[in-house]
């Protein structure tokens, strides 16, 4: 046990996955109680330089299988779990993405045009990533990260780093009407385009999903895939997870299982944080109201529109929901 972090009861740090909206910056904000350093997407291009630059030409929602060789998605991880690491909201990453020429609404043209981000200026944003480990002072504290973006390729990752995986899902129409309120383009990002997906996952359903028309039909088909991948997973390697809906439903006794799955202390002050962000939030605010956050989608969405995304996501048989 380390010594400065008495919370902390196994020696390694824990990566948070699951698809936007699912809960994941609420879940390790939890977690961060138990004397972890939190780490926000580091894998968010949009949002981190460090991210962008070596995301280069790699889609939004990644896809290694665990057979493939290290790249750069390993390097960008290894920095977050290990290194010093700059976080998004810091005046360094603002005034990186000045230098290099990036902004959002660049950044997202490219996803949108080709699927991919695509870096301007990546020799000098090169550059710039490698000069910044001695810039930043490196955490002692062990890590929570969370990642809405690199799920698809746990296997991938916890091959060549050394970190428990946690995984949380929800609802699927959840979801689509969370990322719908904040318009979120992540909505569809037509990962089933993406050749080794389909070739490693896909193929058997690409009939099926050549007969979707409408945009909550493939918003739908987006998560159905998200969590056709994630279960095959946890099936396969008996990853840690919980579903959103259950930690919601009961959170003092749900949390403090997933404490006990982690060996983590659990303590009062844990029990205090809950409480005290169990009230009405918005957007990208921590605070949710426990006793209605789990029926919002079902009195928001019209009977059409959820019956869209069922048939999207429906073509995969056996998921969460």
């Amino acid at each position: 046990m380390h010594e400065s972090y008495p919370g902390r009861l196994d020696n390694k740090s824990i990566i948070i996955f699951g698809p936007p909206r699912s809960g994941t910056t609420w879940l390790a904000s939890i977690i961060e109680q138990a004397g972890y350093h939190i780490i926000h997407e580091p894998d968010n291009g949009k949002n981190n330089f460090s991210g962008l630059a070596l995301l280069n030409n790699l889609r939004r929602f990644p896809y290694f299988n665990e057979s493939e060789n290290p790249n750069a998605l390993i390097q960008l991880f290894n920095t977050a779990l290990e290194g010093p690491f700059h976080p998004s909201d810091s005046l360094v990453n603002t005034m990186l993405n000045k230098v290099a020429g990036q902004d959002k609404n660049t950044i997202e043209k490219s996803l949108l045009n080709n699927g991919t981000y695509h870096v301007k200026k990546s020799f000098l944003t090169n550059k710039l990533v490698n000069l910044l480990p001695s810039k930043i002072k490196k955490s002692d504290q062990p890590r929570v990260i969370k990642s809405v973006h690199s799920f698809l390729s746990i296997p991938f990752l916890i091959r060549h780093l050394d970190f428990i995986p946690l995984i949380i899902v929800r609802h699927p129409c959840a979801i689509i009407h969370s990322m719908n309120s904040i318009g979120m383009p992540d909505i569809d990002r037509q990962i089933f385009t993406d050749p080794n997906l389909r070739n490693d996952f896909l193929e058997p359903y690409m009939d099926e999903i050549s007969m979707l028309k409408t945009d909550n039909e493939f918003a739908g088909l987006q998560m159905g895939i998200f969590h056709f991948v994630l279960k095959t997973y946890i099936k396969k390697y008996n990853f840690i997870w919980v579903k959103h809906e259950n930690l919601v439903f009961d959170p003092i006794n749900n949390f403090h299982k997933l404490f006990t799955d982690l060996k983590l202390e659990w303590t009062k002050d844990i029990e205090k944080k809950l409480i005290e962000k169990n009230k009405e939030g918005s957007g990208y605010d921590l605070n949710r109201d426990l006793s209605t956050v789990n029926e919002k989608w079902k009195l928001k969405l019209r009977k059409n529109e959820i019956e869209e995304i069922y048939k999207g996501y429906s073509i995969f048989a056996d998921l969460f929901y």
